[in-house]
């Protein structure tokens, strides 16, 4: 199997396509043209609970619109963000040199990041599929920086939002030095934990900066796993590349996604409270008849 055919094949699980409306949503950030990827269940017009999306480094992607599709299929409205703006051909052709560049560009610049996130969370505001006081927003890799940076950033631009989710996501030093107190946004971080990427001294760093926001948070590291891991076409790559410690972990993957679901349906208030014990609140489907 070609490396084309196994990814239409590794994106087509978990949804159904002729449920799922999909379409390219236009809107802008200081001068920047930007084009969103937004998902939703077609079988309702009802507005519901909206998650934002962070790309990882290589922008918007068929992995990203799966995950609107799979998010979609539970019945929210999802909406890939456009970090890089419609100069950039974003996916998996983008050559690795200009991720590096691009991603340093909005690390060292994460002003310019929470920019172009908040413009998408206006867009989403605005959608009359989405509720504006029921929003999340996740991220994978440098998506997963960006939330951190989104969470850093309240109350400034973070109207609706509940809850942040971050996989397998680089830490900024910049949330250690700032990190707001009392901050109500909850969050919930994966990661593996031979990621390379993030040392441990890091790891406890952003760790006791979050207690000391007072903030609900939680952070997992997943055993026997390394960067990448919730992307179904990523291999284990050689040491001697760019992409080497990155590679594909279904069990990891699974685990990190149902508990995603989990946390979603607590934040929206969906979950059982009455009994949170019950297999209600891990149901097959979440908010929408696609997921069962």
């Amino acid at each position: 199997m070609t490396q084309e055919a196994a990814q239409t094949a590794a994106f087509a699980v978990g949804w159904d396509p002729d449920r799922v409306a999909s379409s390219r949503i236009p809107y802008s950030e200081g001068g920047a043209d930007l084009l969103g990827y937004l998902a939703y269940d077609n079988s309702t017009l009802e507005r519901r609970p909206a998650v934002a999306i962070i790309p990882d480094w290589d922008g918007i992607g068929p992995y990203e619109e799966w995950r609107a599709h799979l998010l979609a299929t539970l019945g929210y409205t999802a909406l890939v963000t456009d970090i890089y703006s419609t100069a950039v051909v974003q996916g998996p052709s983008l050559p690795i040199q200009q991720r590096q560049a691009l991603s340093q560009q909005y690390s060292s610049n994460p002003d310019l990041y929470v920019a172009r996130i908040q413009a998408a969370l206006d867009t989403i505001r605005d959608l009359d599929v989405v509720d504006p006081t029921q929003i999340a927003v996740i991220g994978y890799c440098l998506g997963g920086s960006g939330i951190i940076q989104l969470h850093r950033s309240y109350p400034n631009g973070t109207d609706g939002v509940l809850g942040v989710a971050g996989f397998h996501a680089g830490i900024p030093s910049k949330y250690v030095n700032e990190a707001v107190p009392n901050n109500p946004i909850r969050a919930t971080f994966f990661n593996g934990y031979n990621d390379q990427g993030n040392d441990p001294v890091t790891v406890a760093e952003f760790q006791a900066a979050l207690n000391a926001t007072n903030a609900t948070w939680s952070f997992e590291q997943l055993g026997q796993t390394v960067h990448a891991f919730t992307e179904p076409t990523m291999q284990i790559v050689a040491t001697n590349t760019p992409q080497a410690n990155s590679g594909y972990n279904p069990i990891s993957d699974v685990a990190s996604w149902w508990a995603l679901r989990g946390f979603l349906r607590d934040i929206f208030g969906i979950a059982n409270t009455t009994n949170p014990y019950t297999e209600d609140v891990m149901a097959a489907e979440d908010i929408s008849p696609l997921a069962s």
